[in-house]
C-alpha cells in the first residue's frame, strides 16, 4: 500500500506563505465590469495569489450543473488581476483580509485606463512643467484625462501645462 505524505519542500513553502492583511483587485480587461464585492470576497477567501495572478470568479456562486455533469448553466466567470498584496509574495486570503476593488484597470504604472487617452503624435513639451513623480500626475487624474504618448524606450503623460516621462 503506498502512503502519501506532504515533502518537506511542500510544507516549506506553505510555511513562506503568509495571511494577506489587504488585497487590491481590478477587471482583467478593460471592457468588465465588477458585479459584486460579496461574491468576489467569499470566493477569493482561501485561494493562495501573488500580485500579477489572474482569478476568474464566479459572479453566481458556485458553479450549477445538470444531472450531466458536462452540462453547465449559470456560470458567469469573470476574470480579476491581483494588483497588489500586503505583504509582498504569495499570501493566502482570509476572513480578515481587507480587499479593495478597482473599477478599471491602471496601466503599466499604475495610472486608471479610464482617464488615460493614448495618443500617437509626440507632445511639444516646451513651456509644459514636469512633476516630480506619478502620485502628482494621479492628483491631476482626478480632475482632468491623461494623454499618453509612448515609443520603444519612453512614455510621456502630459496633462494641461505639465508632463512625466517614464523608461520602460
Amino acid at each position: 500500500m503506498f502512503s502519501l505524505k506532504k515533502s518537506k519542500r511542500s510544507k516549506k513553502k506553505e510555511k513562506d506563505i503568509k495571511e494577506a492583511k489587504k488585497v487590491v483587485v481590478s477587471p482583467a480587461a478593460e471592457s468588465l465590469a465588477i458585479y459584486s464585492y460579496e461574491i468576489i470576497r467569499k470566493s477569493l477567501i482561501g485561494k493562495t495569489i501573488k500580485k500579477g495572478d489572474i482569478v476568474s470568479i464566479d459572479m453566481f456562486g458556485d458553479t450549477q450543473t445538470t444531472n450531466n455533469s458536462d452540462d453547465t448553466f449559470f456560470s458567469f466567470k469573470i476574470p480579476l488581476k491581483i494588483i497588489d498584496t500586503i505583504p509582498k509574495g504569495k499570501v493566502k486570503v482570509t476572513e480578515d483580509t481587507i480587499l479593495e476593488i478597482l473599477e478599471f484597470l491602471p496601466d503599466e504604472f499604475g495610472l486608471p485606463q479610464n482617464k488615460v487617452i493614448k495618443v500617437k503624435t509626440k507632445p511639444n513639451l516646451k513651456g509644459m512643467y514636469e512633476v516630480e513623480n506619478l502620485k502628482e500626475l494621479l492628483k491631476l487624474s482626478e480632475k482632468y484625462f491623461i494623454k499618453k504618448y509612448e515609443d520603444d524606450k519612453k512614455v510621456i503623460y502630459f496633462v494641461e501645462d505639465y508632463y512625466l516621462i517614464l523608461q520602460k
